[in-house]
């Protein structure tokens, strides 16, 4: 035991001659003589027996005894006097000390009995006469009287008496414990000093606490569970202890203990350590504490402000530090950050490889960091979340229990009023209610409860933390509500998670989740305009916010997985209260976000150019160094705002009021100014189609069986069954069942889509556009097909598609450009596609002028550069699409691929129309459906004003018979404007082919555009 902790061992050795007064040596030996009636103490008050005085003075008896406690070697006369005096005050204290002053009194008087039986009072002495105590070691019995003041030091507050308290164990443990039993003295002689340096701030008693706790926890038996008490003491140390950090890491735990997130606090600490960075290395003693910093700091940008980059650039840095070192506690510390960036990323993408990652850095993290390590805690909690998102994909209740367990130990380890340690008691009682859930026992739930109640009281009041802990606690009230069917608890849930929507300091990402739960709970209450107020919340303040143009492309894909569906509910939401012109703007505010914003940035129109030909320029630059999509960060929100500054500038010019801002009623009813669109919202209670009609009417046909849920399971379905018809070509029996799918899947949208939609018309129309949403826009309604007489929706109407309204408006009253001929593109690709040379060929030929691109010559920079020269591009290669992340959709050309992305990107001024000969080219997504990422709409983003494109895989020769006709019919018809009718013609003639009537091979087609 280290020197500097033995206390009064100066003391005891300077009093050790001194012997008990002539006076007390004669009450010794006369209790002794007579000890039932003339033992000390018998006549003393209770008042005096309880005294803190009276036992420090017994204290110091016993200390001067302390080395003659054994029957070889006693100090009788101190002995007996302490003995009686704790039997003495057994009688008199309250309970909760009774037991330690009977302990203390029974081992003083067992070695009492082992040299003078007759001196220990009844009833001890017939006790021991029937069964002869034990012989307690000097070390318990010193041990035992310590008890006695460390329980009354504690209860009086008296530093004295803690002060002997510590003695007396220091001095059990140089007469030599057990060493079972040692650790639980250190944690002892720990706990009197964090007491102390609570009642007198000295720090040098934090440090000795420190110092025991932690030598009792290193010493904890392995075969023994440590007890919680042991961390929660150890934690209370550390609070007493300033932080001995450098100014960096000081500065960065001020930052997450202020509850605010504060941006501009945020960006200047990340611009600092990488500051703090520049011309280090490994052997620098910060630089590991430094990356590790900075790599939180990304991480916690990302999870508010959403730039993907952020993340991707956290886990990079913490893997690239990791392969510098293998310092234990450096790993440890490198582990943790890194489980809690992939989790993030794995709760963004959705990548079940960041998720197995995250478990295997916590897991590490947890092995190479010791119990009474400051990091410890934080290393269970970060793997205890990272095992409850993994109960939530697995529904294994032992990674839910697991999870639970480390995170009692954490909120026991870590220093009390810390925003870790609100984050630990968050995460805690989000792993009860998850258990309440999948056990219902209440218990958890109350627990959960409690504990979150306790954090949202706490100060920040609106700090993240407490905002955070408002919203689970609303989840609990909306268990409960499930559970007692009160309607009080309902809008209790309700009410909390609008507070959390509506909290600025909050993330967006959590803010747009309560958002979603602020309109369901309002939806369940039964309160129709609350569910609208909701879902508008979200729309107009945070979806902006959160898909933002400061963010780049795939940061905003990512985020707009959180507001799937909410569009479509809040038009649902909105025709609940009769409010079908809302309903429709609501539509196009939550879907086709990035579409909308990609035309919005294409640049100024003539108007603007010729009334403010200087803010026309600056908008131009800007959009275009927004759509290259290659700033960093830091300079893309300077872009964003000077963007915005621009904007607002031209709203003050005459006449531009309304410039750049999200389509009204006014401007969205002229999409039918071409004919009638029909916008089919599949909400997840329900659809309706919406049949604009020129000149502004709507109509409203309800579509009860159109769900979210079940028009996905269907549409999952059918894709799988074209899919398969592929790839069984041989196998018949496959063939007929996923034929089968495909003619029920068509069956269904007829009865339940297109039917009613056809049947709202006095006469079907000659054209018809389709602006269908979610899971819908995965099925071919214009092959729809009613089984009573075998007619299609494509034998009574010409359909053409369209992501949006505004993407049709914009397609529709854009100029038309001079015609600069057709660019021909042809790459077999691998596995070799069949004809595709001979199909370009035979389309050139009919076309005057074009160009032809073939094999070798049809690399993605020769395309892109050719198509910015022509009109008309036809493109026959292969196409792939990535259902999990549609931006990688691609065309397969000679020494590359050309992306979504890479499109996107890109544009033309002189696009009218593109033919797109590949697989998959009009397929959606399903993870971001309502974007409508498709290789066709990232053609519609080029410029092109029609766009042709297949919904799924087709044989080879399948496609060069219709696109041939179509360019033929095209040229005869000299119009672009016939586009759709040249298709719709084109593919009725396929349909005469006896082995391609089947709508597996024609429906695949489609047209998008005006």
């Amino acid at each position: 035991m280290p020197d500097d902790v033995m206390i009064m061992s100066e003391q005891v050795e300077a009093r050790r001659a001194r012997s008990l007064p002539a006076h007390a040596v004669r009450m010794v030996r006369d209790g002794m003589a007579d000890p039932d009636r003339a033992r000390p103490f018998l006549a003393d008050t209770p008042e005096w027996l309880r005294s803190t005085r009276a036992l420090a003075n017994m204290t110091r008896t016993l200390l001067l005894a302390h080395d003659r406690l054994t029957p070889e070697d006693l100090d009788l006369e101190a002995v007996y006097l302490s003995a009686c005096f704790h039997q003495a005050r057994a009688a008199v204290v309250d309970p909760e000390v009774v037991r330690h002053d009977a302990a203390a009194a029974a081992a003083l008087f067992s070695v009492v009995h082992a040299v003078r039986p007759d001196a220990v009072p009844e009833p001890l002495r017939s006790a021991y006469a029937e069964s002869p105590p034990a012989l307690l070691s000097p070390a318990t019995i010193l041990y035992r009287a310590g008890a006695v003041l460390m329980v009354e030091g504690a209860r009086a507050r008296d530093v004295k008496l803690l002060e002997q308290a510590v003695g007396l164990i220091v001095l059990a443990d140089r007469a030599g414990f057990d060493p079972d039993v040692r650790p639980s003295m250190l944690f002892a002689i720990g706990s009197l000093y964090v007491q102390m340096g609570l009642l007198t701030g000295d720090k040098e008693r934090f440090e000795k606490a420190v110092g025991f706790i932690r030598l009792a926890v290193s010493d904890w038996p392995a075969d023994r569970p440590l007890p919680r008490q042991t961390l929660r003491m150890l934690a209370a140390a550390r609070a007493g202890l300033p932080e001995e950090a450098s100014p960096l890491k000081q500065r960065f735990s001020r930052y997450l203990d202020s509850g605010t997130k504060d941006p501009a606090e945020l960006a200047a600490l990340i611009a600092d350590t990488r500051a703090a960075l520049v011309d280090t290395g490994p052997g620098d003693p910060d630089w590991h504490l430094n990356r590790n910093i900075l790599a939180s700091l990304l991480r916690i940008r990302f999870e508010l402000a959403g730039e993907a980059d952020d993340i991707d650039q956290s886990i990079a840095l913490l893997r690239e530090t990791l392969e510098t070192t293998d310092d234990r506690a450096i790993t440890g510390m490198l582990n943790s950050a890194l489980a809690s960036a992939c989790l993030d990323r794995h709760i963004e993408t959705g990548d079940p490889d960041d998720l197995a990652a995250a478990i295997a850095a916590g897991r590490a993290s947890v092995a190479a960091s010791l119990q009474h390590e400051p990091g410890h805690p934080k290393s269970l909690t970060n793997l205890a979340a990272v095992l409850q998102t993994s109960y939530s994909r697995t529904r294994d209740t032992a990674e839910l229990d697991e999870a639970i367990g480390y995170l009692e130990i954490a909120v026991d380890a870590e220093v009390a009023g810390t925003g870790d340690h609100q984050v630990m008691r968050i995460k805690l009682a989000v792993g009860l209610l998850l258990r309440a859930l999948a056990t219902d026992r209440e218990a958890d739930l109350d627990d959960a409860a409690r504990l979150l109640e306790s954090v949202a009281v706490e100060e920040p009041v609106d700090g993240v933390n407490q905002h955070q802990a408002r919203l689970e606690l609303s989840r609990v009230a909306l268990v409960r509500a499930a559970l007692s069917r009160r309607p009080e608890e309902l809008y209790s849930a309700l009410v909390g998670f609008r507070d959390t929507a509506q909290a600025a300091s909050h993330d967006l990402r959590t803010r747009l989740q309560a958002g979603g739960h602020w309109a369901d709970a309002a939806e369940r209450f039964g309160d129709a305009e609350e569910t609208a107020r909701a879902y508008g919340y979200v729309l107009d303040e945070l979806l902006p916010k959160s898909a933002g143009l400061a963010l780049d492309r795939r940061s905003r894909e990512l985020r707009l997985r959180h507001t799937s569906g909410y569009a479509c509910d809040a038009a649902w939401a909105e025709l609940r209260c009769g409010r079908v012109q809302d309903a429709i703007v609501r539509l196009e505010q939550g879907r086709g976000v990035l579409l909308t914003q990609a035309l919005r940035l294409r640049g100024a129109r003539e108007a603007l150019a010729e009334a403010a030909p200087g803010l026309a320029e600056r908008y131009d630059r800007i959009g275009a160094a927004l759509i290259a999509d290659t700033a960093l960060p830091e300079e893309r929100s300077r872009l964003a705002a000077e963007f915005d500054e621009v904007v607002k500038l031209i709203r003050a010019v005459p006449g531009f009021a309304r410039f750049g801002m999200p389509a009204d009623w006014a401007r969205l009813r002229t999409a039918a100014d071409g004919g009638p669109v029909v916008v089919v919202n599949v909400a997840s209670r329900g659809g309706d189609a919406l049949i604009l009609r020129p000149g502004g009417d709507v109509t409203v046909v309800a579509l009860p069986k159109v769900s979210h849920d079940e028009v996905a399971r269907r549409a999952d379905a059918f894709l799988h069954a074209v899919d398969g018809m592929s790839a069984s070509a041989s196998d018949l029996a496959a063939r007929m069942a996923h034929d089968g799918v495909i003619t029920g899947t068509l069956g269904w949208l007829w009865k339940n889509v297109a039917g009613p939609v056809l049947g709202a018309f006095d006469a079907v129309p000659e054209r018809l556009w389709w602006c269908p949403t979610g899971p819908l826009a995965l099925l071919p309604l214009h092959a729809a097909h009613r089984e009573s007489d075998g007619v299609y929706v494509h034998d009574l109407v010409v359909s053409s598609y369209t992501p949006t309204l505004t993407a049709l408006i914009e397609a529709r009253t854009r100029p038309p450009a001079p015609d600069t001929g057709l660019l021909g593109v042809a790459f077999a690709g691998e596995p070799p596609l069949l004809g595709v040379a001979e199909e370009v060929a035979a389309i050139g030929h009919d076309t005057d002028p074009a160009t032809v691109l073939v094999g070798a010559d049809a690399t993605p920079g020769a395309v892109l550069a050719a198509m910015g020269e022509h009109t008309r591009v036809h493109l026959a290669c292969h196409g792939v699409r990535d259902p999990s992340d549609p931006s990688n959709g691609a065309l397969c050309l000679h020494g590359g691929d050309l992306t979504v992305r890479e499109l996107a990107r890109w544009r033309s001024h002189g696009a009218e129309l593109a033919f797109l000969s590949a697989c998959h080219t009009a397929a959606a997504g399903p993870e971001l459906v309502d974007e409508v990422i498709t290789l066709a709409s990232a053609l519609r983003l080029c410029g092109y004003r029609h766009v042709v494109g297949a919904m799924w895989t087709v044989q080879d020769v399948v496609v060069p018979q219709p696109a041939v006709e179509f360019h033929r019919l095209l040229r005869e018809a000299g119009s672009l404007a016939h586009t759709a009718t040249a298709l719709h013609a084109a593919v009725d003639l396929l349909r005469r082919t006896p082995e391609y009537s089947s709508p597996l091979y024609w429906a695949c087609l489609a047209h998008i555009g005006p």
